[in-house]
Order: C-alpha cells, then sequence, then structure tokens
C-alpha cells in the first residue's frame, strides 16, 4: 500500500469530494432535472447535451487525477515535463494540463 503524506490525502480528499460533485450533477441531469455548472459555463448557457459532455470530461479529469496520485506519476503537464506548484495542485489538484499547454503556446 502506497504511504501518503498529509498533502498528498488531503488533494486526494479535495479529488474524490469533486468527483462526487460532478458524478451528483451528471445523475442529476441524466434524470432530467435542471442542473447548474457555474464552474463550467463561464457566463454562457449551455443545452443538456453541451452539459453533459463537460461533465463527463470533467469527470475523466478527476479519475486520471486519481490515477495520477496513486501511483507516483502525479504533479507534472500531461503533455510537457512542467511540474505543477504546490498551490496550484492545492486549488485544483485535478490539474492535468499547465497553463502553457492549454493556451497552446
Amino acid at each position: 500500500m502506497i504511504e501518503h503524506d498529509t498533502r498528498t490525502t488531503l488533494r486526494l480528499k479535495r479529488i474524490n469530494q469533486k468527483g462526487l460533485e460532478v458524478a451528483t450533477k451528471l445523475a442529476e441531469l441524466m434524470a432530467n432535472k435542471d442542473v447548474t455548472l457555474a464552474d463550467f459555463e463561464g457566463g454562457v448557457e449551455l443545452g443538456r447535451a453541451d452539459k453533459e459532455i463537460r461533465l463527463r470530461a470533467f469527470l475523466t479529469r478527476i479519475n486520471s487525477a486519481r490515477e495520477r496520485l496513486l501511483s507516483g506519476t502525479y504533479g507534472v503537464c500531461d503533455d510537457c515535463p512542467t511540474p505543477y506548484s504546490d498551490a496550484a495542485l492545492d486549488e485544483q489538484p485535478w490539474l492535468d494540463r499547465c497553463s502553457s499547454c492549454e493556451r497552446g503556446s
């Protein structure tokens, strides 16, 4: 079994909490409930299909972050070798791409 330090344990807890939140919103959406996605919409009104796509994509990111954290490959960009700062990972432990790669630069 992998030993986790306190920071890793807290990040895993946040990843799991966010995963549950996103999975719950997806289940509500699939049950035809009205779901607001303040974290995803960015001021743009999304249709049901777009909400489902965004929720599923985010859930995939969360699951991938959990796998990387548990396997020891956590903390660097998926597209380049740039390591994330502790502050960035504490804020969003499901990060998978650095800001440069996210912008496409």
